[in-house]
């Protein structure tokens, strides 16, 4: 009996030494530890309460943040679906969207509707790019009005630090004519027409694009490549009347339009009067 209990009293010694050495290490440890650093946890408790005493985020800002990335998602995701319409290439819409981070950074145009600013942002985009698109062709795949988009994009170039410079007819005429499928000595004859044109002043004020189309309808009714003026109408979103008034204010100068090198496959005097 005796033995059993100095084996317990022992045993009991034994788990009294191994607390206090324990104590002992964690002491020496928290002794050891440099000033700045501090007691682990007392930093814990201390982070807890300032976090708990930190004054939540004003709702307003939040909400504010929110309704900012709603709306640049919003112009951004219209930009979009009307490049895949335009079949614009990426660098024009990564263009259109930066006139627009441009435009939204400044403040100027705040409020105003996104489907007008996204519209107005991708018509200058193309101009930049060198791939003009006519006004119809954007308002076209756009749920906004025509004077609307025309009105958004005269604000949208004053937000702007870079001018566009002044457009040419002369742009429009690779598309135009690779979309009527017309050789290349065609295109030429018809970019300089419509240069020559414009240095005399014979269509100032009318649209470019119908600018364009009367001079793309001179010199193909010139070449044997001939399109029609409905065909040429198509192609530049102007109307069929409109291309042959134009062409008419051309035609009674044609003999100064013509490259001096131009193969007549039709002559001058046998050009459509009407």
């Amino acid at each position: 009996m005796q033995t059993n209990l100095s084996d317990v009293e022992a045993k009991g010694m034994m788990k009294q030494a191994e607390m206090e050495s324990l104590e002992l290490i964690v002491s020496q440890g928290e002794e050891r530890m440099p000033d700045e650093h501090g007691n682990a946890s007392q930093a814990l408790e201390k982070c807890e309460t300032d976090l708990a005493e930190a004054p939540p985020a004003p709702q307003d800002s939040v909400a504010k943040v929110t309704s900012t990335n709603a709306t640049v998602l919003s112009v951004s995701s219209k930009i979009s679906s009307m490049a895949d319409r335009l079949n614009l290439h990426h660098t024009i819409r990564d263009r259109a969207d930066s006139i627009y981070n441009q435009v939204h950074m400044s403040q100027q145009l705040k409020g105003k509707r996104h489907e007008s600013l996204a519209a107005a942002c991708v018509y200058i985009a193309c101009r930049r790019e060198g791939s003009p698109r006519t006004l119809k062709e954007v308002v076209d795949v756009s749920p906004a009005p025509w004077k609307k988009v025309n009105q958004m994009i005269d604000e949208v170039m004053r937000c702007l630090p870079v001018d566009l410079g002044p457009a040419r007819s002369a742009d429009f005429m690779p598309r135009f004519c690779a979309g009527l499928g017309l050789a290349p000595r065609v295109q030429a004859c018809a970019t300089h027409i419509a240069n020559k044109a414009s240095e005399l002043d014979l269509i100032s004020g009318h649209r470019l694009e119908s600018q364009a189309a009367a001079a793309i309808y001179m010199a193909s009714q010139a070449s044997d490549d001939k399109r029609t003026a409905k065909a040429v109408a198509a192609i530049s979103g102007m109307t069929e009347a409109t291309v042959k008034r134009v062409y008419m204010l051309i035609f009674f100068r044609a003999r100064e339009l013509f490259p001096s090198q131009f193969d007549f496959a039709s002559p001058i005097e046998l050009l459509p009067r009407h």
